[in-house]
Parts: C-alpha cells; structure tokens; sequence
C-alpha cells in the first residue's frame, strides 16, 4: 500500500478518502479481509498524522509563547500546551491499545487472544506461587485457627496444601491457579477463587503475586474497556 500512502498525503496533510475508497470497492469485491487491513492501515496513518499535528501545534505555541513580545494571550497558550502535553502522553498508550487488541474495532477477536493468553500466563505464575507457599486462604477464621497452625507445623513451607488435605480442609474450595486468574482478571464476575484464596505478603512470592494482582485487575478493566468497545460499535468502523 506504498503507492496509496503517496497518493493520500498532499502538502504533508493525510487524507484518509483513499484508503476508505479502496476498503469500500474491495469490500463489495467480497475481499472483506483485504477491506479490514486497509482501514486498519488508515487508521494507523490518522494515529501518525494527528501526532504530527499535535507535535507541530505544541512547537509553534512554544515559540509563540517564548517570543521576547509576551503575547497578550499567553495564560491561553499555557493552558493549550498543558492541555497537549497531557494528549501526547496519554493518546499514543491508547491508540497502542486499539491497535494492539482490537485493530481499531476492525478486528474485535483479537481481544480474545489476549484474555486467553492473559489468564493462561497469569494461571501459570499464580500455580507457580502456589507451589512455594504463596497462597493461603482468604479467611482471617481459618488463618487463626487451630488447624492452620497445626499445618504451619506440619508443612511450614506449604501450610496451604497440608491445610487442604485435612479433614477441615476438604470442605474448603480448591484452590485453581487459571480460575483463580480468570477471577482476578475478569472484572465484575465472580468466579469465588479470589473470595477464597489470597496472596499471602510472608513470602517473597506471595508479595510480588499481590502485587502484580493489582495491576492485573487494572489491566482486566482496561481489555474489557477496549474489547466493549469494538463489540458494540463505539469504536468506529466503516
């Protein structure tokens, strides 16, 4: 799409009519996959494009605003670059995010990959703390109890997995590393793994998992903001 690229940049302004010609002829060819990728190219263009204009705007407020005349609306100068300065932070992590996880709503299964691939990652970390103590019941009864200090003494590395193999313990919900990371990830549902299990902060591992489970929730929030988005259609496609 080189040539196309030339023929939608003029006077080095992007002009997006091009690309949505081209996307709508293939897409009545029936090359709706062909379709998809041009309006994904565009899209990145547009992206590329307002940071350009952004960046330009910005460079020639600055100039304006350290001209040795202080413009007489240099408080509306101050408050545009701070304004821009937030923008050109903020819009490329979420351009990044669009493009990465949905390809700007023209590809919405992607947001799938990275929910399996999310959980099937974090699942492996979480049975990985487990494995060295990590985990412990999300209970202040039961980490109180007689019996779980009768586990601290009989396996004080793993209390948690002496504790599920007694009697008491058999009762108690089985701990799923993949569950329990669906259940930490996914926000609003209520899978009952993080009711009933917890990072515990006595261990090294158990500190990085709590940690990390935090910004997992965040990252959940953030995947579930996108994917929604792209499903019902507020990110925009032709």
């Amino acid at each position: 799409m080189g040539w196309l690229a030339k023929d939608a940049t003029t006077s080095g302004e992007f002009r997006p009519q091009p690309y949505e010609q081209l996307a709508h002829v293939m897409q009545g060819m029936g090359h709706t996959g062909d379709a998809r990728r041009v309006r994904l190219e565009k899209e990145i263009l547009l992206s590329r494009d307002w940071k350009r204009r952004a960046l330009d705007e910005q460079k020639l407020l600055r100039e304006r605003r350290d001209a040795q005349v202080t413009p007489p609306d240099y408080h509306q100068i101050q408050n545009r670059l701070a304004i821009l300065g937030l923008e050109l932070r903020i819009m490329p992590l979420w351009h990044g995010a669009l493009r990465t996880m949905v390809g700007y709503g023209h590809a919405p299964q992607r947001v799938l990959y990275w929910v399996v691939g999310t959980i099937a990652v974090m699942g492996s970390f979480y049975l990985w703390v487990w494995n060295f103590g990590g985990m412990v019941p999300n209970s202040d009864i039961i980490l109180t109890s007689p019996h779980w200090a009768q586990a601290m003494v009989a396996n004080p590395d793993m209390p948690a997995l002496a504790w599920e193999a007694s009697e008491l313990g058999q009762h108690y919900q089985t701990f799923a590393a993949a569950t329990y990371a669906a259940d930490v990830f996914i926000p609003l549902v209520d899978l009952g793994q993080e009711a009933a299990w917890t990072a515990t902060t006595a261990t090294a591992w158990g500190r990085v998992a709590w940690v990390l489970s935090w910004f997992l929730k965040l990252f959940g929030w953030i995947v579930t903001a996108v994917g929604a988005a792209a499903i019902t259609g507020i990110i925009r496609r032709e």
